[in-house]
C-alpha cells in the first residue's frame, strides 16, 4: 500500500449563486430590450443595464458577495451587461469573453439549455475514466441553468450554450465584471476606474 496525498492547486473556480430576487427586474429589463432581427442571438447593446443603476449595484453586490472568499482588494464592478437568445434547434457559440476578469450569466426563464464550459486537450492526452469534474484533465462540462440562479465563470473560461431543445427562445442575462480601484502586484499596478 503506497499512502498519497493530494492537493488541488489553482482551481477553476465556477460559483452558482442563488439569486430569485432578481427575476422580476430582469424580465422588465428583457422586455425593454431591442433586437436587430428574429435571427440575431444578442440584443442591440452590450449595456443594456446601464440605465437601471439599482439593479446594476444589487448585481455587483451579488457577485462580490459569492467571490468574497477570494479576498479581492477592490470590489468587482460590472462594465457590460446584453441579454442572450438562442433559437430552438439552435448552440450560442464556443467563446469566452475577451477583458473581463469575471462573466456571470443570470437565468430567469424555465427550461434552460445547459451552459457548457469546456477546456482544450493537453499537447499529449492519455485518456482517462474519471467522473470527477476536479481530476478531469480537459473537455467539455455541461452545468444546469436553473432559473433564479446566477453562474459565475472567470472570464477567460471557453463556454457555450448546448442546442435548445424546446419550442421556444431560451433567453439569459450575460454580464462581464471588471476590479473597480487601483491593483499593485509586484511590478505591475494599475488603476481601474
Amino acid at each position: 500500500m503506497i499512502n498519497v496525498d493530494k492537493v488541488r492547486l489553482f482551481p477553476t473556480l465556477i460559483y452558482f449563486v442563488d439569486c430569485p430576487q432578481l427575476i422580476n427586474p430582469v424580465k422588465k429589463e428583457f422586455k425593454k430590450s431591442m433586437w436587430k432581427d428574429d435571427s440575431v442571438t444578442t440584443n442591440d447593446t452590450f449595456f443594456t443595464l446601464q440605465n437601471n443603476k439599482n439593479l446594476v449595484q444589487k448585481i455587483e453586490k451579488i457577485v462580490n458577495d459569492a467571490l468574497s472568499e477570494i479576498k479581492y482588494v477592490v470590489p468587482l464592478k460590472m462594465t457590460t451587461s446584453w441579454f442572450t437568445r438562442v433559437l430552438p434547434g439552435k448552440e450560442g457559440r464556443n467563446h469566452y469573453h475577451v477583458n473581463s476578469f469575471w462573466s456571470a450569466i443570470f437565468y430567469f426563464q424555465d427550461n434552460n439549455s445547459k451552459l457548457v464550459v469546456a477546456k482544450e486537450l493537453p499537447q499529449i492526452t492519455v485518456p482517462w475514466l474519471t467522473e470527477d469534474l476536479g481530476l478531469m484533465p480537459a473537455g467539455d462540462v455541461g452545468l444546469d441553468a436553473k432559473k433564479g440562479q446566477m453562474i459565475l465563470i472567470p472570464g477567460n473560461i471557453r463556454h457555450y450554450i448546448q442546442e435548445n431543445k424546446n419550442s421556444t427562445n431560451r433567453n439569459s442575462l450575460a454580464m462581464n465584471f471588471m476590479p473597480s480601484g487601483f491593483c499593485h502586484f509586484e511590478d505591475s499596478s494599475y488603476n481601474y476606474k
